[in-house]
């Protein structure tokens, strides 16, 4: 089984992590494993995830910039109402919506 380095820029659930891993029903949020002490939860649906890049590309990289517009949480907000409700309560937690870097292994 191989693993693979996978960088995510954008909006992301911030909850604290669980002792045993938690699931949702359907696939719209996925749960990564990274370091620290949090679970963190993705989109797998639209374009949330503002890098295209990755470590098995070669070449050179264009510059992306990122802009003030695209760093706003509340469409990713509105996008997934159902399922953080529902990881909130599976959590006990009111969890944080944040923009960030995201690197996990899958």
């Amino acid at each position: 089984m191989s693993s693979h380095k996978y960088i995510y820029v954008g909006p992301y659930l911030k909850l604290p992590r669980l002792d045993k891993a938690t699931w949702l029903d359907g696939d719209r949020l996925f749960r990564v494993d990274c370091a620290g002490g949090s679970d963190i939860w993705l989109a797998n649906v639209g374009k949330y995830n503002l890098y295209q890049d990755d470590d098995h590309v070669s070449g050179e990289m264009a510059p992306s910039p990122i802009t003030a517009d695209m760093i706003i949480v509340e469409s990713f907000i509105a996008a997934f109402t159902d399922e953080i409700a529902v990881l909130r309560e599976l959590y006990g937690d009111d969890a944080i919506v944040e923009f960030g870097i995201v690197t996990y292994w899958a």
